[in-house]
């Protein structure tokens, strides 16, 4: 089963241009015919999920031990699970939020990497994914590992990841070139969009109808504190439900302009090379008229250390805590990471 599927690999890697509806079948034909090898295989390299789902199932009863962890398993057996490299144990770990993030999506990287090497595409996603939204570092490494998974399994979601790595690693013409191609294979929701760049040098997928929304985002998105850079490849990934559900409760943690804030002329270009602190004097309780027009003036001349200190000052005036059955930014955000894992 080992050597068969190998060899369908293989065969991918070599001829991309291939009819892939062959390569899928050969694959369900083999699991069909009880090869639980074959079955694990098919279950990421089919996207119809209601297929995907039964393959999965069916390498599990067949003995695939990687396609038995479910939500149902104690976090003890999946935490030795992920270590030992499935990648279903560490989605199960990051679907549940909590500790240790930063560890796991090490450990996907690491588990990823080397189930690419085998020409697995899955894996090549997940150690694509976990070093561009995981890690903040969407770079050649995480480009190749994109490209490897699309070329082995064409499917929406590689090739999302693919043109979202793009488009973070400064490729943009690519990246929309990627997105047509996937809007050409039928996925309709990436025809709307394209690699756009934002202030302070962020780059998002963007719908046309929500340019605005991003373009807001980016202030506000950093008054959050911690590495918020990270947040923007997950965010790209979002469907329109999903972002949405974003902006309201970013919203919900982002004090309202103050009066002052509201009223306050903003000097051409300070919001564009600025975009925190002016985000923050605006909002900020505690800053009058008076005090906004100083420090607009103030911040230009400011050293990177001076305006850093004051956007924590700032930012500390209206820091809130979550209400009873409320996440917050961060922990949505860490979710939203782990749950784009498991459709890869």
């Amino acid at each position: 089963g080992e050597a068969f599927v190998a060899e369908l690999r293989a065969q991918r890697l070599e001829q991309p241009q291939a009819d892939y509806a062959a390569h899928a079948q050969a694959l369900t034909q083999a699991c069909d015919a009880g090869c639980g090898v074959a079955c694990y295989e098919g279950a990421h390299a089919i996207w119809e999920s209601r297929e995907s789902k039964r393959l999965l199932q069916t390498a599990c009863t067949l003995g695939e031990a990687g396609a038995c962890d479910s939500a149902e398993t104690e976090a003890e057996a999946l935490q030795q699970h992920c270590g030992e490299g499935r990648l279903e144990a560490c989605q199960l770990l990051l679907s549940k939020g909590g500790e240790g993030q930063a560890a796991l999506w090490a450990q996907v990287e690491s588990s990823g990497s080397q189930a690419c090497e085998a020409l697995d595409a899955r894996g090549c996603a997940a150690a694509a994914w976990a070093r561009c939204a995981g890690a903040g570092t969407c770079d050649e490494q995480a480009l190749a590992a994109a490209d490897k998974a699309t070329l082995l399994v064409p499917s929406p979601a590689h090739r999302q990841l693919l043109a979202l790595v793009q488009c973070y690693d400064g490729q943009t013409e690519a990246a929309d070139a990627t997105l047509a191609q996937a809007c050409s294979a039928g996925s309709s929701d990436d025809c709307e969009r394209r690699c756009e760049a934002l202030p302070q040098e962020r780059s998002a997928l963007v719908r046309g109808d929500e340019r605005a929304l991003w373009q807001g985002f980016v202030g506000i998105i950093d008054l959050q504190g911690g590495d918020v850079a990270s947040w923007y490849p997950t965010l790209s990934s979002l469907d329109r439900t999903e972002l949405a559900r974003f902006a309201k409760l970013i919203e919900t943690f982002t004090p309202p302009l103050s009066e002052a804030g509201a009223q306050a002329k903003v000097p051409a270009g300070l919001a564009e090379q600025y975009p925190v602190l002016v985000e923050a004097l605006r909002r900020s309780p505690q800053t009058d008229a008076k005090k906004i027009k100083y420090w607009f003036g103030r911040i230009p001349q400011m050293t990177d250390e001076q305006r850093n200190n004051l956007a924590d000052s700032l930012r500390n005036h209206w820091w809130m805590m979550p209400g009873e059955g409320t996440i917050t930014p961060h922990a949505f955000v860490d979710l939203a990471r782990g749950a784009a894992l498991a459709g890869l």
